[in-house]
């Protein structure tokens, strides 16, 4: 599952630069192509849980998981279950 965090770690002081140009690189693509209409908007909702709490959730629900932190205030969380 991939998602998002709540809240601000040290690794987001990495994230809001690189956040910034990305957007400036997508809107200049954007502009440059001519784009046409704009694509549709995927339905999004503000995050609630910080990262810490998502970690506690995740090892309380689904024992053996792992949550790894990425760029752009994401997680990735891994789960297999025993078969």
């Amino acid at each position: 599952m991939l998602g998002c965090y709540d809240g601000v770690t040290p690794w987001d002081l990495v994230a809001s630069p690189a956040n910034a140009v990305a957007r400036l690189a997508v809107y200049a693509g954007e502009r440059a192509r001519g784009a046409g209409a704009p694509p549709p908007e995927p339905p999004v909702r503000q995050p609630e849980m910080r990262l810490a709490e998502i970690r506690r959730e995740a090892a309380r629900l689904l024992p053996g998981s792992e949550v790894r932190q990425l760029l752009f205030w994401r997680y990735l969380l891994t789960y297999t279950a025993d078969r």
